[in-house]
């Protein structure tokens, strides 16, 4: 036999689809790092709750809000029913910083204070850090529809009175497509279990 006929039988059947192989193989896991490090992020937005004073004297909460800060916390600290929240975030005030708390020691994350000079830009940082994660900002109730209109959700979404303290509102950011926005309420019987006694019948 030939020596070049010999030289051809020891060669590998399947060298030529070696490369091919490996090519797929390197663009299959650069697709699946991007897609989950573009994933979808959540931003959770609430008002802080109700506070003992106005919030130019920075109070803590009233004995409602403390309340209501609890029970927040039993709302989203399942939120995901994998992981929990990822970070905690809140404008410098007292009543904001005692709303986060209880969830925050539940999950056992720090309570992060944002600045709220230039929302926008905190904003843009939190989604650029928190990239496919979920983050709660516990804002003023006037900061709201802003912070809702600075991730790219519903334009109209309306003012938050005085006084209302129920609000939650939760973006899903994706890495392509349109932010999804959702308004859910909590706590609405806070406020008739705190409601001072009637006063009594006048005797007659």
């Amino acid at each position: 036999m030939p020596k070049r006929h010999r030289n051809l039988r020891r060669r590998p059947m399947f060298a030529p689809l070696l490369l091919p192989i490996a090519g797929f193989m390197v663009v299959a896991l650069g697709v699946a790092w991007f897609f989950d490090s573009q994933a979808t992020t959540t931003m959770i937005l609430v008002r802080h709750a109700e506070p003992a004073g106005a919030l130019h004297d920075d109070p803590g909460l009233s004995a409602l809000g403390r309340q209501r800060a609890d029970l927040l916390a039993r709302t989203l600290v399942d939120v995901d029913v994998i992981r929990g929240l990822d970070a905690i975030y809140t404008v410098p005030l007292a009543a904001a910083r005692e709303t986060a708390q209880p969830l925050a020691e539940r999950l056992e994350l720090p309570v992060n204070q944002g600045d709220e000079s230039d929302l926008g830009q905190f904003m843009d940082e939190l989604v650029d850090r928190y990239k496919g994660k979920i983050v709660l900002v516990v804002a003023r109730g006037e900061h709201l529809p802003v912070l809702t209109a600075e991730l790219g959700g519903h334009k109209s979404t309306p003012d938050v009175p005085d006084g209302e303290y129920t609000n939650i509102y939760m973006l899903a950011i994706p890495w392509f497509g349109r932010t999804k926005t959702l308004r859910v309420h909590y706590g609405l019987e806070l406020a008739e279990q705190i409601a001072p006694p009637a006063e009594p019948a006048a005797a007659r």
